[in-house]
């Protein structure tokens, strides 16, 4: 846990760096500054070249020698095969689908917002973005190509360009189909701004249809792997579904504030579609999975909440507080880790070239 303690530490004070740097009144230091490149250079580094970290390690390790079975998503199949004929070292799928991960989630973000840094680190805040990486590589790799091909449809309404870069997503992970399809398909009804009472409702009712145990039925009518998830039961704290809902509404509550246009408006309907997912399949936490496609649109809208603000000490205050919820709900992420009796893990934090 100390390793990750220190990296988040790092991360902050080169951010905190480079808007000092920013500050200076000298144009050539201004457009020089090199904190936020190194930023990511650590956070390609870490991720990149860790070993024997993360839930799915090993299972990649065994796809990747012994080839993916049959039925994987083609696009992964294929470039593990492309990996192969360099080197029989796993090292190299891990640090290239990282470098792309975190690349692609760069340029998403420029297209989205001009609060770069802010949404980049709350990527790295949130546990199921950055952390889950370490993990599930296919599918975070899936989220940020999808949340790019997002941009496309939402602000320029491509949809042309939209449907190619989020087949290139379903490729990578099967799991992107939905999302794309409910973002391509309802465009129209998550533009339009819902009454609170509506979505409190919304809210309500899929906490009660987990209470009855509605999603195990549907499992029934699954296929491939996710009918496997459904009988197994991970079931998520009540403490982070209700911290979870009470920031979505908190964002609801204070729309007024940041939202401009109807492509926040359809980030924000996004972010909520994820809070329903996580509510009404939060006994079965693999699938929870599907909600990071939607949540993933707040580290473009809590920037965008937070820099509304005229007043600096405001932008101070709320950039705090988002900050240290965040950093809290990392915190107790890691706990949880350090509790679970699993191997490999994501304690203790292992590097290639320090094993």
């Amino acid at each position: 846990m100390t390793f990750y303690l220190i990296f988040y530490v790092t991360i902050v004070l080169l951010l905190l760096l480079d808007l000092c740097a920013r500050n200076i009144p000298l144009p050539s230091v201004r457009q020089r500054s090199p904190f936020f490149a190194i930023a990511v250079f650590v956070t390609v580094f870490v991720s990149g070249f860790r070993y024997n970290t993360g839930y799915d390690f090993l299972h990649y390790v065994q796809f990747y020698r012994e080839h993916p079975p049959a039925g994987m998503e083609p696009l992964f199949a294929y470039s593990v095969t492309f990996f192969n004929y360099f080197t029989d070292d796993p090292q190299l799928m891990f640090f290239t689908y990282s470098l792309a991960t975190v690349s692609i989630l760069l340029l998403a973000i420029k297209r989205f917002t001009k609060y770069t840094k802010t949404s980049f680190l709350i990527f790295l805040l949130v546990p199921g973005f950055f952390i889950n990486s370490f993990s599930i590589i296919r599918q975070s790799l899936a989220m940020v190509i999808l949340f790019y091909g997002m941009s496309f449809l939402i602000l320029d309404d491509r949809k042309g360009k939209f449907l190619i870069i989020s087949s290139v997503s379903a490729m990578l992970h099967y799991s992107a189909v939905f999302p794309a399809l409910l973002f391509l398909l309802g465009g129209t009804f998550l533009r339009k701004e819902y009454r609170l009472n509506t979505l409190i409702g919304l809210a309500l009712l899929s906490l009660v249809l987990c209470y009855f145990d509605v999603a195990r039925f549907m499992g029934c009518f699954s296929i491939g792997r996710y009918s496997q998830y459904i009988d197994s039961k991970q079931a998520i704290s009540p403490i982070k579904i209700l911290i979870l809902n009470l920031f979505v509404f908190f964002l609801l509550l204070n729309r007024r504030q940041f939202v401009e246009n109807s492509s926040d408006t359809f980030l924000l309907n996004s972010m909520f579609i994820g809070v329903l997912i996580t509510n009404f399949f939060s006994d079965f936490l693999p699938l929870v999975r599907f909600s990071y496609y939607f949540l993933i649109a707040e580290i473009t809208l809590i920037p965008k909440l937070i820099y509304a603000f005229k007043d600096n000490n405001m932008r101070c205050v709320y950039l705090l507080a988002f900050m240290c919820c965040h950093a809290a709900l990392m915190i107790n992420a890691m706990l949880v880790d350090l509790n679970f009796d699993y191997y490999p893990k994501m304690i203790p934090y292992v590097n290639y070239f320090f094993k």
